[in-house]
């Protein structure tokens, strides 16, 4: 039987390792989306023959969802209910 102490450095690894994966995911993700935002005008325009008014709208749109989600899902309520989640789960 493994004391307290143990298991306790085992969830801290086991923690360590869910964040690291975490925190790959995440530059993985934001570098696929810096790769892709300034490519896009240039397809729409050249592969789907759009005119500059629908790049326009595209990207108008792309702005006011990011608004309305980051209007929904405040960064401080989000923050709030991680703390919580962490807090409870040790």
């Amino acid at each position: 039987m493994t004391s307290p102490a143990w298991s306790c450095v085992s969830i801290t690894l086991h923690h360590r390792k869910h964040s690291f994966l975490v925190a790959f995911a995440s530059l993985f993700a934001d570098t696929s989306t810096e790769m892709l935002y300034p490519v896009l005008p240039v397809f729409l325009t050249q592969t789907l023959n759009a005119s500059g008014s629908i790049v326009g709208l595209a990207e108008r749109f792309a702005q006011a969802t990011q608004n309305y989600r980051a209007g929904l899902f405040p960064l401080q309520f989000i923050d709030e209910k991680l703390a919580e989640q962490m807090i409870d789960s040790f």
